[in-house]
Formats: C-alpha cells, structure tokens, sequence
C-alpha cells in the first residue's frame, strides 16, 4: 500500500476509532501515521469526538497536534460543539479538554455566538464556570441579536446557568439590569419559575426607578438581597422593603426602621 493509501486508511481507522470512543484505536491510528486533523465528509476528527462527548478521544487528538479552533460551515469550533452537547456531564469534560489544549472561549460562529452562550441555553453549569474562569470575559459577548449568556439563560428557565452567570460573571461596562428584568419578564410569562433570580440581581447591580417598577410586588424571598441593597443605597433598600410580602415587611420592621428612618443629626 502506497504512502497516500496508507494514510488515508489510518485516517479512516481514526474516524472510526473516534465515532466509537475506542481510544486506544485512536492512539493505534495515530501511531500509523493518521492525520490528528484528519476529516470525512468536512467533520474535522476532533469535531466528531466532541459531538460524541468523547472527551478522552478529544484529548488524544489535541496532544497529537489538532487544531482546536478548526471551525464548520456554521462557524462552530469544537468548543462551540461542547457546549452543545446535551449531557452536562460530557460537555464539561470535552470543554475542559479544549480548553486545556488552547481552545479559544470568545471563538463566535457565525451568529456570533460564543461557547457561553450555548453552554447557557443548555442550562450547563459546569461548562459555563470552566469558560468563565478561562475568560471571564465572554460572559459580555453579545450575539448577533444582543443577547448575552445570561439573558438567554433566563429566557430559558436554566435557574442554575443564570445564578451562576449572576454572582460569578463580571459586571458589563454598562448597566445591565434592564437586560436581566426584561429576560426575566419574557421567562415568566413562558412559565418558568425565575423568581429566585431577584435576589442575586438586586444583590450585585443598581436599578433606577423605572427597573423598581419591573420588580414584582411582593416578591417573595426578596429579603434576602437586604443587606447588599441597604449597604449600597437607602433609597433602594425602601424601594425593595414596598416589594416584600406583608409578613416579611413586618418580621423586619425593627430591623429596618433605624436604617430607613435614621436619626438627625444634632446641629
């Protein structure tokens, strides 16, 4: 068999050995002179392990040499396949692999959307924490639509995704709360139960008096956000206090009444 013929074959024991998740057939193919970047039909090897959430295979072909930012008609990386992928599980392990062998988290396919962003309409946390500590970054790209991973966390009802996205991604250069109450808006009318993400919203960001009034009244469980509202704005903690359900309000009447009410001072 000519030197062409041979690799073509080890090529195609490669794809083989990846589509099965056979690693060592991977390595054997690899030892017989297959191409790390080796593709069928314009799937790229790597790009096929990750879309099987063959993450040991990913690793081979990575420390072989593949590229990993070899991208498809759609402008996907391998990333972007990851963090597809429907098992949290195996997703956080291809991503893990990419990027340990120089993947790029900001990579943004052709709807300019970044690995983040599929992570969170996924709802996988796991991919979503190693892209934020990779590039924290990436949590601010928006798409073409100008949605940012958060947002469409939200619209899709990934309570987890989004409070991770909340209390762990870097605040936008821009306020965003408007972002986050209008996803929120549109993810309880679809019937998810977001409630729960006030709390580390108003926790972490400033809303102005027209972002007050897209808070629900009451809003249960909005107590908890207290301490960081009082310590930032008196006016916004009076604010959240009208949004309380009545038994809350008065369980922390005396908490509240020297914060909201202080003492003049003497002249």
């Amino acid at each position: 068999m000519g030197g062409v013929e041979a690799q073509e074959d080890a090529n195609w024991q490669l794809f083989l050995a990846v589509n099965d998740g056979d690693l060592a057939g991977v390595h054997a193919a690899l030892a017989a002179g297959a191409s790390p970047d080796a593709a069928v039909h314009n799937v790229a090897a790597l790009q096929h392990a990750v879309q099987r959430g063959h993450a040991g295979c990913a690793t081979a072909l990575l420390g072989s040499g593949a590229h990993p930012g070899g991208a498809d008609s759609m402008g996907r990386t391998p990333l972007h396949h990851a963090a597809i992928l429907g098992s949290a599980a195996a997703s956080a392990a291809c991503a893990a692999a990419l990027l340990a062998g120089g993947a790029d988290p900001a990579a943004l396919d052709s709807d300019r959307c970044a690995a983040a962003h599929h992570a969170a309409r996924r709802g996988h946390v796991g991919t979503l924490r190693l892209l934020l500590a990779a590039a924290p970054a990436a949590a601010l790209l928006q798409t073409g639509m100008g949605l940012r991973p958060l947002g469409i966390a939200v619209v899709y009802g990934h309570v987890s995704a989004a409070r991770c996205l909340l209390e762990e991604a870097p605040l936008p250069p821009q306020a965003w709360a408007g972002e986050v109450l209008a996803a929120l808006a549109v993810a309880s009318e679809a019937g998810h139960d977001v409630g729960c993400l006030y709390v580390p919203l108003l926790a972490r960001s400033p809303l102005n008096a027209h972002e007050w009034a897209e808070v629900p009244c009451p809003c249960a469980g909005l107590g908890a956000a207290l301490p960081a509202v009082v310590e930032r704005s008196v006016d916004e903690a009076a604010l959240l206090v009208q949004r309380l359900p009545p038994a809350d309000r008065e369980r922390l009447r005396p908490l509240l009444w020297p914060t909201l009410n202080p003492r003049p001072t003497p002249a």
